[in-house]
């Protein structure tokens, strides 16, 4: 519907965004005026006086300026980026994060500067951080921002934090806007242990398992948790983990749970919950006693969240989900007191098969006895222990191909009659009989289908259980009814005559007592269709109780109808007319009863109360004498679509024998007036580096709608911009109702990245639908132009790289210029030149300088520059490739400008020792050196530092050798050689030759200079006289032997170091071990001792001997002092000597007298 409200004059703030329209209610300040919008300084036609207010232009506020300008107020809000296009009302942010949106102007005109502060409510949940700051230009943004506090709180509901902003002190403009603080805490709940135990038959109050539960978070709200005990079977499929540790083979005797018999442990399941701060839940899982002595048993709980919603953001984990219980049988097995009854009950595995033996059967119509039936065979495969009945039935099937008929009392085509048939034990089939009906008549062959179903169901049923019969008494019935099933009369009639409907009670029949009976008036749907002619009459019905005494065998009842007398009237906007509601006449002996009232309501349909003058009354009482009433219906006068609305009667009271037949009647409400819809501007002009360009479509004219809408399809159409290329092609169905007098249309823009002249595309509306009333809707003006300004910077043009790598054996660097961003439709060119870097033209490569022209067709252009290979090994090199502008447009870039070529070089030089050893005498060269460093391979072209040192052999530096550790000179294109500076310590020791090793290493690797050898070894000869350093001096038998080994010496070698710096003449000592053999009277013997000189010891006296003087003594004596002589004859003198002797003793023995000389001697000789 469409309505003028000239004088409802108010402003509205309009978002020109896509998607977006937002109406505020109250009067609005633009900030470019003090004057305030007001009802009074609208001026809708004519010229509008300056700083005054324009207003209804498409829901949008405007302030005038000038005499005829009217600009539209400034609209603020916050964006969630500073480059944000469309603000935002609503943004959710995690605890421990920050939130930061940013606000500023939205849309309208934009000028001057304006002061900006925040305010947002106090909480501990966050920390405030802003400034008040300003706005200073449409793309002026000030940044908002919320610390959001982590309070390690769990489950928290989300906050939401009104943000207020004030422009200029005011919030009248500014968008509202929401931050969401979403909980970011994880609450992780699970059983504290794996496992636990208990005692099957355990004295209260531990028969119970006490389990815990945990949690390790304080939460916001309870959170409620269901354990459920499962044995392992139950558990298993669920996917559920086990504790850790714990695998299915653990469970080694499962505990069960039987439904209504013996059990293990009490299934229920337990419902727990958390409070706040709460950590711990303990709880009891009861344990059944058995009495069966048995191995220990094992079940399992899951802890699972009663409200699995809770943590639709996951904000829960279940961390330990299950817990394994075991049950430690205490039972004794002493007797079989405790033993329970079993019966072992076997069950029948035979299955018996039974159906049809053919899947098709054929039968002829007409055919004799016993051919009149269907050959039908019904079979079984097995023999029965019990007779088993089944039914045959037959049916009509209408996806046969000529399907038979089968009609209840008329003619048919088969016997549908069910057949009952009892397989006995062994009988294996049945020959069923299906009477075919001739009905004479010449038709094609017809279908029908026959089943087969048992006839008890429940023999199916295994095992099979029977329980008690219920029975109950058969009382005798008494039937109250209607007298007949259908009752016929004529509109406008005395209708429902008291005598005609009656309650009847079976005749013959005594009651004891009065029955009650409700009669209830329901009009059938069809019937009054049929009857009124309207199919909505459905409703409210004549409710009304009768009562039959015990000695009654009938009651009368009646009715009577009311209802409209006209339906479905038509008044046009600004007229009314007369209704009336009237009484059907009843029976005379029903009218006297009759007094009640109507109430007349209105139903809205399209049209509501403000439509129209009454809404809702009352008419009445209708009686014997006041049998119709009428009232007026008046219509408004508005600009809008035609209107029906509806008015229902009820009835009021307590409840009468009353049927109101036409309880509705509709009133149509013709509008005659027109709506325009069209473009407002008609002219628009975006940059194509802008993403849209939004078109505005209004109601013009000063109409609105009400209750209605109007369908206008928006589309584009191709001027110079072409759909596809320059725009997005669009069409869109607008739809303006009530709430809806301007719609925003965004249209694409195409950035094609070419430099060409502004382009243009017209968009069109066409009139879709008005709900029947399109006549009155006129769009104009139907057509706009949107210019698109070509505002980009054009084409870019550079180099594809910004550095570039060769191989200084390539013939040529190439590098290559490309268009990279947009594309041209006019030629460009480019001059493209090197410039020295490390390396130089026209020795490192060959200087080059060309034009490069680019155009529609040529968007890359290789350039190559030929590279010098000048054999040299030296450091990598480089120089620049530049780009510079020639004949491009100012939209046209050259980025980048320039590239750096890097030559690789390819060429390598060997650097080392001129030899890998060197020998050197104490007193040649004074002792210098002779180590040189050579270029061996190759031409330096770069300088190479080296640093020489030596390391210590068996020469030892600063008593051998000078040491050395020094950076060398450097090595260039010109010096290929250096000699090492070093020299030896000159001695007069004669000792071995040392050796001593030079090293040389690289102070700047490259990998194009190779060092090799890397070391030399140096060695020292000893060229100094001969003095005894280290000998050997061995004890040996002289060629002649005379003193004898191991009888005389032990033969031994003994090795002799003479120290270093040991003074000439200094004597060294050797010892050898003599003999003492205790022989006496031996002559002297010799050995001898020889030097083994080590090389560079010469021998004076290589050979010497040792005398070996014999200091044995030996003593003969007598061997008395006296001698007595008997008788005469000879007397025994003896002597004796004390040790061994080498040879004999001759000992001479002088006898003398006392009294005279003896002059006789006794000459002995001893033996060795």
């Amino acid at each position: 519907m469409f309505r003028q409200r000239a004088a409802e004059v108010a402003c509205f703030a309009f978002i020109a965004a896509v998607g977006v329209q937002l109406v505020a209610s109250q009067t609005l300040t633009c900030y470019n005026s003090s004057t305030t919008c007001t009802s009074t300084s609208v001026r809708l036609t004519g010229t509008r006086p300056a700083g005054q207010c324009c207003l209804n232009r498409g829901g949008r506020s405007y302030r005038a300026s000038s005499s005829t300008a009217c600009t539209p107020c400034a609209i603020y809000g916050f964006f969630q980026s500073p480059n944000s296009i469309a603000p935002s009302t609503t943004v959710y942010q995690k605890e421990g994060s920050q939130l930061t949106v940013y606000f500023g102007f939205v849309n309208g005109t934009f000028s001057g500067t304006h002061s900006v502060s925040f305010s947002v409510p106090d909480n501990n949940r966050y920390i405030k951080s802003f400034t008040t700051g300003s706005l200073s230009s449409a793309a002026t943004r000030q940044q908002f921002t919320l610390s959001i506090i982590p309070d390690n709180i769990a489950l928290q509901p989300p906050l939401s934090v009104a943000v207020s902003a004030l422009v200029d002190g005011s919030s009248e403009l500014v968008l509202p806007f929401n931050a969401v603080i979403l909980d970011a805490d994880v609450v992780t709940i699970g059983f504290r242990e794996s496992e636990y135990t208990v005692t099957e038959g355990a004295s209260p109050p531990d028969q119970y398992a006490r389990v815990k539960l945990a949690k390790d978070k304080t939460i916001a709200q309870p959170l409620s948790v269901q354990v459920v005990p499962l044995t392992v079977d139950q558990f298993r499929p669920l996917g559920i983990p086990l504790p850790d540790g714990i695998t299915f083979a653990d469970l080694f005797n499962p505990a069960q749970y039987i439904p209504n018999g013996p059990m293990d442990f009490d299934k229920s399941i337990l419902n727990l919950t958390f409070t706040s701060s709460q950590r711990e839940i303990n709880f009891n899982v009861a344990i059944v006693d058995d009495q069966i002595n048995e191995a220990d048993q094992q079940f399992i709980c899951i802890v699972r969240l009663t409200n699995p919603s809770v943590n639709a953001s996951g904000n829960v984990i279940i961390k330990n989900p299950s817990t394994v219980i075991t049950i430690a049988d205490d039972d004794l097995d002493t007797s079989n007191e405790f033993v329970l009854p079993f019966n072992a009950v076997i069950l029948d595995a035979d299955v018996v098969t039974i159906g049809f033996r053919e899947s098709d059967y054929t039968v002829t119509e007409g055919a004799s006895p016993p051919d009149q039936y269907p050959n039908l065979k019904l079979a079984k495969d097995k023999t029965i222990a019990q007779q088993l009945s089944v039914q045959v039935m037959a049916f009509t099937f209408a996806d046969l191909t000529n399907p038979a008929q089968y009609i209840p009392n008329g003619p048919m085509d088969f016997d549908k009659s069910i057949l009952n048939l009892t397989f006995t034990s062994s009988q294996t089939e049945l020959s069923p009989n299906v009477a075919i009906v001739d009905d004479l008549i010449n038709e094609a062959d017809q279908q029908f289908i026959c089943i087969v179903r048992l006839a008890d169901p429940t023999v199916f049923a295994s095992p099979r259980q029977i329980g008690p019969l219920n029975t109950h008494p058969d009382p005798i019935a008494i039937a109250i009814g209607f007298g007949a099933d259908t009752y016929t009369f004529t509109k406008g009639q005395q209708i429902f005559y008291a005598d005609t409907v009656k309650l009847v009670k079976d005749d013959g029949v005594v009651s004891e007592q009065t029955f009650s009976v409700t009669v209830i008036a329901q009009p059938n749907a069809v019937d009054n269709q049929a009857m009124f002619g309207v199919d909505y009459d459905m409703g409210p019905y004549a409710v009304q109780t009768f009562t039959i005494t015990p000695d009654q065998l009938s009651v009368s009842i009646g009715l009577a109808i009311v209802g409209f007398v006209n339906r479905g009237a038509v008044v046009t906007e600004g007229g009314d007319f007369i209704e009336c509601v009237a009484v059907t006449d009843p029976p005379p002996e029903l009218t006297m009863q009759l007094s009640f009232y109507i109430q007349v309501l209105l139903v809205p349909d399209t049209a509501d109360a403000s439509d129209v003058s009454s809404d809702a009354f009352f008419i009445g009482p209708f009686d014997n004498t006041n049998r119709m009433y009428c009232f007026s219906i008046n219509a408004h006068e508005y600009f809008e679509g035609n209107q029906t609305f509806t008015y229902s009667l009820t009835l009021i009271g307590e409840q009468v024998p009353v049927v109101i037949y036409s309880i509705v009647t509709m009133v149509t409400i013709l509008d005659n007036t027109t709506l325009t819809i069209g473009f407002d501007p008609t002219q628009y002009a975006v940059n194509e580096s802008n993403s849209y360009v939004t078109l505005g479509v209004s109601i013009l004219g000063g109409a609105t709608i009400q209750g209605a809408s109007v369908g206008v399809m928006f589309s584009t159409g191709d001027g110079t911009a072409l759909a596809g290329q320059d725009y997005n092609q669009t069409a869109q169905l607008l739809t303006f109702n009530e709430s809806t007098a301007y719609i925003p249309v965004a249209v694409g823009i195409i950035n094609n990245g070419y430099y060409e002249d502004d382009i243009s595309f017209q968009a069109n509306l066409t009139l879709q639908s008005a709900g029947g009333y399109e006549q009155f809707v006129t769009l104009s003006p139907a057509m706009a132009t949107a210019t698109i300004i070509d505002d980009i910077n054009g084409v870019t043009i550079g180099f594809d790289q910004i550095g570039y790598s060769f191989l200084e054996n390539q013939r040529y660097a190439r590098v290559s210029v490309r268009v990279l961003q947009g594309q041209l439709k006019k030629s460009v060119a480019v001059q493209f030149r090197t410039i020295r870097g490390s390396a130089v033209g026209p020795y490192d490569y060959t200087e080059t300088e060309k034009i490069l022209v680019f155009n529609k067709s040529t968007h890359s252009i290789n350039v190559d520059v030929p590279l010098v290979d000048d054999g040299l090994a030296e450091d990598n090199e480089s120089f620049l490739a530049q780009l510079l502008a020639v004949s491009p447009s100012g939209r046209v870039t050259i980025a980048p400008a320039t590239t750096l070529i890097t030559i690789i070089d390819t060429n390598s030089v060997i650097i080392g020792f001129e030899k890998q050893s060197y020998q050197i005498s104490k007193h040649q060269n004074q002792g210098r050196l002779p180590v040189k460093i050579q270029v061996l391979q190759g031409t330096l072209g770069r300088t190479v530092l080296l640093h020489v040192k030596t390391r210590d052999g068996s020469a030892i530096a600063s008593k051998n050798y000078i040491s050395i550790d020094y950076d060398l000179p450097a090595l260039n294109f010109s010096v290929h050689e250096l000699t090492v500076n070093g020299s030896i310590i000159v001695n007069d020791l004669a000792e071995d030759d040392k050796v001593f090793s030079v090293e040389l290493s690289p102070i700047s690797p490259s990998s194009r200079v190779t060092i090799a050898p890397r070391s030399a070894q140096v060695t020292i000869i000893d060229d100094n006289a001969a003095l005894r350093v280290n000998v050997t001096v061995v004890a040996m038998e002289d060629d002649v032997p005379s003193a004898r080994s191991s009888q005389h010496f032990i033969a031994s070698s003994v090795r002799l170091t003479i120290p270093p710096y040991t003074p000439p003449q200094a004597e060294l000592c050797v010892a050898f071990m003599i003999l003492d053999n205790k022989v006496a009277l031996e002559p002297n013997k010799t050995f001898s001792i020889k030097v083994m000189p080590s090389p560079k010891v010469v021998l004076l006296r290589p050979i010497s001997h040792v005398l070996i003087v014999d200091d044995d003594a030996v003593s003969v004596n007598f061997t008395s002092s006296n001698y007595t002589s008997v008788g005469s004859g000879y007397t025994a003198v003896c002597v004796s000597k004390d040790a061994v002797t080498a040879s004999n003793i001759n000992v001479e023995i002088t006898l003398t007298s006392a009294n005279a000389s003896c002059s006789e001697f006794l000459n002995s000789n001893f033996m060795k």
